[in-house]
Protein backbone atom coordinates (compact mmCIF):
# COMPACT_ATOMS: atom_id res chain seq x y z
CA UNK A 1 0.00 0.00 0.00
CA UNK A 2 2.61 2.68 1.20
CA UNK A 3 4.68 1.84 -2.20
CA UNK A 4 1.64 2.14 -4.36
CA UNK A 5 0.92 5.95 -2.39
CA UNK A 6 4.41 6.66 -3.55
CA UNK A 7 4.02 5.82 -6.97
CA UNK A 8 0.54 7.33 -7.25
CA UNK A 9 2.43 10.90 -5.55
CA UNK A 10 5.05 10.82 -8.46
CA UNK A 11 2.67 10.07 -11.12
CA UNK A 12 0.92 13.09 -9.41
CA UNK A 13 4.12 15.30 -9.63
CA UNK A 14 4.84 14.73 -13.14
CA UNK A 15 1.39 15.40 -14.33
CA UNK A 16 1.42 18.67 -12.90
CA UNK A 17 4.92 19.40 -13.93
CA UNK A 18 3.39 18.84 -17.51
CA UNK A 19 0.25 20.95 -16.98
CA UNK A 20 2.08 23.75 -15.32
CA UNK A 21 2.55 26.88 -17.27
CA UNK A 22 6.08 28.38 -17.74
CA UNK A 23 4.52 32.30 -17.19
CA UNK A 24 1.06 31.88 -15.77
CA UNK A 25 -1.39 34.02 -13.93
CA UNK A 26 0.29 33.19 -10.81
CA UNK A 27 3.98 34.74 -11.60
CA UNK A 28 2.48 37.23 -13.15
CA UNK A 29 0.29 38.77 -10.35
CA UNK A 30 3.29 38.14 -7.95
CA UNK A 31 5.25 40.16 -10.49
CA UNK A 32 3.03 42.85 -10.82
CA UNK A 33 2.53 43.09 -7.30
CA UNK A 34 5.91 43.31 -6.10
CA UNK A 35 6.64 45.91 -8.68
CA UNK A 36 3.50 47.79 -7.41
CA UNK A 37 4.74 47.67 -3.61
CA UNK A 38 7.86 49.09 -5.42
CA UNK A 39 6.38 52.34 -6.31
CA UNK A 40 4.50 52.35 -3.00
CA UNK A 41 7.44 51.97 -0.84
CA UNK A 42 9.78 54.55 -3.01
CA UNK A 43 6.84 56.73 -2.41
CA UNK A 44 6.71 56.00 1.03
CA UNK A 45 10.64 56.15 1.18
CA UNK A 46 10.62 59.74 -0.38
CA UNK A 47 8.12 61.27 2.03
CA UNK A 48 9.91 60.60 4.64
CA UNK A 49 13.36 61.82 3.69
CA UNK A 50 11.28 64.96 2.34
CA UNK A 51 9.66 65.31 6.68
CA UNK A 52 13.23 64.44 7.50
CA UNK A 53 15.47 67.28 5.63
CA UNK A 54 12.32 69.83 5.64
CA UNK A 55 12.04 69.11 9.24
CA UNK A 56 7.93 69.30 9.00
CA UNK A 57 5.77 66.22 9.83
CA UNK A 58 4.12 64.51 6.73
CA UNK A 59 0.63 64.69 8.93
CA UNK A 60 0.79 68.25 8.67
CA UNK A 61 0.91 68.53 5.14
CA UNK A 62 -1.95 66.26 4.62
CA UNK A 63 -3.73 68.22 7.14
CA UNK A 64 -3.06 71.64 5.77
CA UNK A 65 -4.00 69.91 1.94
CA UNK A 66 -7.13 68.64 3.31
CA UNK A 67 -7.79 72.68 4.90
CA UNK A 68 -6.82 74.02 1.77
CA UNK A 69 -9.64 71.30 -0.32
CA UNK A 70 -12.37 72.39 2.07
CA UNK A 71 -11.91 75.59 1.43
CA UNK A 72 -12.27 75.51 -2.23
CA UNK A 73 -8.37 75.77 -2.96
CA UNK A 74 -7.82 72.57 -5.57
CA UNK A 75 -4.99 73.49 -7.78
CA UNK A 76 -4.90 71.23 -10.93
CA UNK A 77 -8.06 69.06 -12.10
CA UNK A 78 -6.59 65.85 -10.82
CA UNK A 79 -6.31 67.40 -7.33
CA UNK A 80 -10.12 68.19 -7.74
CA UNK A 81 -11.39 65.38 -8.19
CA UNK A 82 -9.27 63.99 -5.32
CA UNK A 83 -10.69 66.83 -3.00
CA UNK A 84 -14.25 66.24 -4.15
CA UNK A 85 -13.94 62.77 -3.35
CA UNK A 86 -12.07 62.74 -0.36
CA UNK A 87 -14.49 65.77 1.34
CA UNK A 88 -17.45 64.34 0.32
CA UNK A 89 -16.56 61.02 2.03
CA UNK A 90 -15.45 63.26 5.12
CA UNK A 91 -19.56 65.07 5.00
CA UNK A 92 -20.67 61.12 4.65
CA UNK A 93 -18.72 58.79 6.94
CA UNK A 94 -18.21 61.42 9.84
CA UNK A 95 -19.89 62.03 13.07
CA UNK A 96 -18.86 65.21 13.01
CA UNK A 97 -18.09 68.25 10.99
CA UNK A 98 -14.40 68.04 10.81
CA UNK A 99 -14.18 70.71 8.73
CA UNK A 100 -14.84 73.27 10.78
CA UNK A 101 -12.00 72.04 13.35
CA UNK A 102 -9.52 70.99 10.56
CA UNK A 103 -10.17 75.08 9.08
CA UNK A 104 -10.08 76.44 12.36
CA UNK A 105 -6.56 74.74 13.09
CA UNK A 106 -5.39 75.20 10.09
CA UNK A 107 -6.15 78.47 9.22
CA UNK A 108 -3.17 81.54 9.66
CA UNK A 109 -5.80 84.48 9.97
CA UNK A 110 -6.99 82.61 13.14
CA UNK A 111 -3.45 81.16 14.30
CA UNK A 112 -3.39 78.41 12.37
CA UNK A 113 -0.27 76.69 11.44
CA UNK A 114 -0.74 76.31 7.74
CA UNK A 115 1.60 78.44 6.15
CA UNK A 116 3.75 77.48 2.44
CA UNK A 117 6.22 75.54 4.63
CA UNK A 118 3.55 73.11 5.02
CA UNK A 119 2.81 72.76 1.22
CA UNK A 120 2.57 69.23 0.19
CA UNK A 121 5.25 67.19 -1.67
CA UNK A 122 5.27 67.90 -5.47
CA UNK A 123 7.12 66.57 -8.36
CA UNK A 124 9.13 69.36 -8.07
CA UNK A 125 10.38 68.76 -4.88
CA UNK A 126 11.04 65.33 -5.35
CA UNK A 127 13.18 65.86 -8.35
CA UNK A 128 15.29 69.09 -5.91
CA UNK A 129 15.31 65.76 -3.16
CA UNK A 130 16.76 63.29 -4.93
CA UNK A 131 19.60 65.44 -6.62
CA UNK A 132 20.43 66.82 -3.34
CA UNK A 133 20.70 63.83 -1.55
CA UNK A 134 22.34 60.94 -4.35
CA UNK A 135 21.78 58.64 -1.46
CA UNK A 136 18.20 58.07 -1.75
CA UNK A 137 19.02 56.62 -5.07
CA UNK A 138 21.04 53.89 -4.36
CA UNK A 139 18.63 53.09 -1.42
CA UNK A 140 15.89 52.87 -4.25
CA UNK A 141 17.88 50.59 -6.23
CA UNK A 142 18.66 48.11 -3.18
CA UNK A 143 14.17 48.54 -2.55
CA UNK A 144 14.09 47.20 -6.06
CA UNK A 145 16.46 44.27 -5.98
CA UNK A 146 14.65 43.33 -2.77
CA UNK A 147 11.20 43.81 -4.18
CA UNK A 148 11.27 42.62 -7.74
CA UNK A 149 14.66 41.05 -8.92
CA UNK A 150 13.81 37.68 -6.53
CA UNK A 151 10.50 36.99 -8.75
CA UNK A 152 12.35 37.27 -12.25
CA UNK A 153 14.88 35.52 -11.17
CA UNK A 154 12.30 32.83 -10.07
CA UNK A 155 10.87 32.90 -13.55
CA UNK A 156 14.19 32.76 -15.32
CA UNK A 157 14.84 29.46 -12.72
CA UNK A 158 11.24 27.70 -13.83
CA UNK A 159 11.93 28.81 -17.47
CA UNK A 160 15.17 27.13 -17.87
CA UNK A 161 14.40 24.50 -15.69
CA UNK A 162 11.66 23.22 -18.01
CA UNK A 163 14.00 23.34 -21.15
Amino acid sequence: WFMNALRMNDIYKEKQKEEEPIFGANILTTFVTAVFMFFIYQRQIEIVAYANFSNVLPISRDVCTYARWFTGEHGSNATWVAAKVFTNMCRFLTVLNVEKDIIRQTDPSQGGYCTAKYDRMRDSDREALNEEHTHLYWVECLLLVVLVLPHVVHWGLRKWRSG
